[in-house]
């Protein structure tokens, strides 16, 4: 996990959106359908960190093989599908962990914006990509369509692959977010209120899996 985190860190960041008024982001062809006039115009901010495909390599001693030998011992390793949601809510916390030592209040969990988060990391597993807009969908337009009244909203991704599932794969996520400085600013928005994450550890090649995360940053409107 030390050699994951190490790589992770280098890892390189795709900004996009960052700071900027949604008007100017969302398809021409949407705009009938914004909020009505008198709210303010939400933003949008998002940041993104993909690693490339590395290198897997394994070695075994030759050694000869007993007459009787004993059966290895079972791997007690939670199923892939069980692990991806505590793997989101450990996010959470490191999240808030990196935030009480900014000062910075807590945000709390939004299972809206958990639902939006959750749906995009298996859309962009079963697509194989990091990208914050797909198909001309954005950020807020995915907190709009789980019913989620943005005044702002932020987005991280994730991916990194192949990697053996494991709970610690979210302590090096966020280490890598904070490595980077649009990540960390989402992170550490004081703007920001509440949180969902989505995560997903799809099927890669024989145990190992490719990790998709997202953060879904949000302040509701009053």
């Amino acid at each position: 996990m030390k050699a994951l985190s190490k790589a992770l860190a280098i890892a390189c960041a795709l900004s996009f959106l960052a700071t900027t008024d949604l008007e100017a982001a969302r398809p021409p062809v949407r705009r009938a359908a914004r909020p009505v006039p008198q709210r303010p115009a939400p933003r949008v901010k998002a940041a993104a960190v993909t690693k490339a495909r590395g290198r897997l390599t394994r070695s075994a001693a030759s050694v000869a093989t007993p007459a009787i030998a004993a059966p290895a011992p079972t791997p007690t390793v939670a199923p892939a599908a069980d692990l991806a949601p505590a793997i989101a809510r450990r996010i959470l916390d490191l999240t808030n962990q990196q935030r009480a030592s900014a000062g910075l209040a807590a945000v709390a969990w939004s299972d809206r914006l958990a639902a939006a988060a959750q749906g995009d990391a298996v859309d962009l597993a079963a697509r194989g990509i990091v990208e914050h807009v797909v198909d001309g969908v954005t950020p807020f337009d995915r907190a709009a369509a789980v019913g989620y009244p943005a005044a702002a909203i932020g987005e991280n991704l994730f991916r990194e692959f192949p990697v053996a599932p494991d709970l610690a794969l979210a302590d090096a996520v966020v280490a890598a977010w904070m490595d980077s400085p649009d990540h960390r600013a989402n992170i550490l928005d004081a703007e920001f209120t509440e949180l969902g994450v989505g995560a997903t550890l799809a099927p890669s090649s024989g145990d190992l899996r490719d990790l998709f995360a997202v953060q879904l940053f949000g302040r509701p409107l009053p």
